[in-house]
């Protein structure tokens, strides 16, 4: 039987060694963003299943249902994700949701829901939450819709991390939609964080409007409880005292009534480049 020299071995072991680890770093690049599916639509609590898309939990606020990992292409449906009428906890994360289309995921009366760390699209309506509350929103990636979220009667939501460019509109605040916190959020490529009338007692902060802009008819905290303000990228101010914002109040665009009192001199997430 044919034998390999000691040194022959040694070198064997080492190509196989490199060989090994070129089929892993290629699978690593080649590896999907998601698994492709249809459109998803949960019209109750009972519909949290596995041929919904459901992937794990068990609808507790420890233990909730989990949409993960899907790429869906919206084409004629309503929705890529519409969830209706439900109250248990879930969680949307790390899903790809392209248009064209009419809207990347919905929420229409829906509690204790979360869309997070998920991409959407070219949609005409990115994300968008009707007459729903108690909703978390965080990390999200919203490009080239036409209105990229739009909150309709929905309270107490918290939209936090979440970036948000190339869309007409921004984030829209209509028909009553109160209490909300918009935090942490970067506003580029000329999109729009509009607050109609009616739509008061939001706490918006932290923000920046890198190409972005806001326009308020209504009346709402535009700082923190810590006196964080938001950056625009516009501010014509001076920070005198050093304390990274800026002494002249910015005036929201509008009906002139509302103001950023402690507007930041730097982004608080600059772009990286």
């Amino acid at each position: 039987m044919f034998q390999l020299s000691r040194p022959q071995r040694s070198l064997a072991i080492a190509l196989l060694s490199i060989l090994l680890v070129c089929t892993l770093c290629c699978a690593q690049e080649s590896e999907p963003e998601g698994t492709a599916r249809a459109p998803i639509a949960i019209a109750s609590d009972a519909e949290f299943n596995a041929a919904n898309g459901v992937v794990g939990g068990t609808g507790t606020k420890d233990d909730p249902f989990v949409l993960s990992g899907w790429t869906i292409e919206l084409g004629d449906a309503l929705a890529g994700i519409r969830i209706k009428g439900t109250r248990a906890w879930f969680e949307i994360v790390a899903c790809t949701i392209r248009g064209p289309g009419r809207t990347g995921i919905c929420f229409l009366d829906v509690q204790n829901g979360t869309i997070r760390d998920c991409t959407i699209e070219n949609a005409e309506y990115g994300i968008d939450v009707d007459s729903s509350r108690d909703c978390v929103f965080a990390g999200n990636r919203i490009e080239g819709c036409t209105s990229s979220v739009f909150l309709y009667a929905a309270s107490f939501n918290t939209f936090s991390a979440n970036t948000v460019r190339e869309g007409l509109h921004g984030i829209t605040l209509y028909e009553g939609s109160t209490s909300n916190q918009i935090f942490d959020n970067s506003f580029e490529a000329g999109s729009v964080l509009t607050v109609n009338v009616g739509c008061d007692g939001n706490w918006i902060y932290r923000n920046d409007f890198l190409e972005g802009r806001a326009i308020s008819y209504a009346y709402n905290s535009w700082h923190s409880r810590e006196r964080e303000g938001n950056y625009w990228s516009n501010y014509c101010g001076d920070d005198t005292d050093g304390d990274g914002y800026g002494e002249l109040a910015y005036r929201l665009l509008g009906s002139l009534q509302e103001f950023d009192y402690h507007p930041a001199i730097m982004p608080y997430h600059p772009l990286e480049e």
